[in-house]
């Protein structure tokens, strides 16, 4: 007929599959299978009637926030405790599931957190979330890790390192000196620099004024900076820790 409908459900989001079959369609991904009437726009959960293995779900990460506030993200939605985990509730958000890789407190006193396919703001200490839609080119795939360096999101993704403009956290430009590699692991150190961590084995400082990068190390495997202690870094690489210091790489014996 011609006819168009516009009909957003936070269950959809993770949605890798459309099947249409005359007056309704199928959706399904990573939140379930459900059934859309096309002429009504009610959303049947296919799965609702039918009960998920224990051990199934489960808590992907457990973040502290502010106050003491807790924010858990699971395979079955996303929630904050303010007693300990005692008690949860569930945060209103954009989409069901928060698949969470990583979380930052920007200067303005915003909370974000960088799920796998999209960037989300909490202005209530992680009670509910928006999401940030902007339009970066190239577009960031998947995202892997998020930090700010002082008035500026850095963003790391399957597709190389972004960076926001001072104060402007929707205005990302690509890093270039990185390429397009799948970031690992982000570290912001105390003088404003960021150790970057990829998957291809490669430790390196950048400076966000500069735009200067110095690669530290290069691991076998995807390598993630963990913590600075003066000028020595803890970095993980494939099980084993290391420290890094200027022009020494050697392993932290495991407790």
């Amino acid at each position: 007929t011609g006819a168009r409908l516009d009909l957003k459900d936070p269950r959809f989001a993770e949605a890798e599959q459309l099947q249409l079959l005359d007056t309704h369609a199928v959706v399904a991904g990573g939140n379930g299978a459900f059934l859309v009437d096309l002429y009504s726009a009610r959303v049947i959960d296919l799965f609702e009637s039918r009960s998920t293995q224990a051990d199934a779900a489960k808590v992907k990460k457990l973040w502290p926030l502010e106050d003491g506030r807790l924010l858990a993200t699971a395979s079955y939605g996303t929630f904050f405790s303010d007693d300990g985990g005692a008690t949860w509730r569930a945060a209103q958000s954009d989409w069901a599931v928060l698949d969470a890789e990583g979380l930052a407190l920007s200067p303005d006193g915003a909370w974000y957190l960088a799920a796998q396919r999209g960037l989300f703001i909490s202005w209530s200490n992680g009670a509910s979330w928006k999401q940030v839609k902007f339009s970066t080119r190239p577009h960031f795939a998947e995202l892997t890790a998020l930090a700010f360096a002082g008035d500026r999101m850095v963003m790391g993704s399957k597709a190389g390192l972004f960076v926001s403009e001072p104060g402007a956290p929707k205005q990302l430009r690509p890093v270039a000196a990185l390429g397009d590699c799948t970031i690992a692991g982000l570290l912001v150190e105390q003088a404003g620099t960021v150790l970057v961590g990829t998957a291809d084995g490669r430790l390196a400082r950048w400076d966000p004024h500069t735009g200067q990068l110095d690669v530290l190390a290069v691991f076998n495997g995807a390598c993630k900076p963990l913590a600075q202690r003066g000028p020595a870094v803890d970095v993980l690489s494939a099980g084993t820790l290391y420290s890094v210091a200027p022009g020494q790489v050697s392993t932290i014996a495991p407790p």
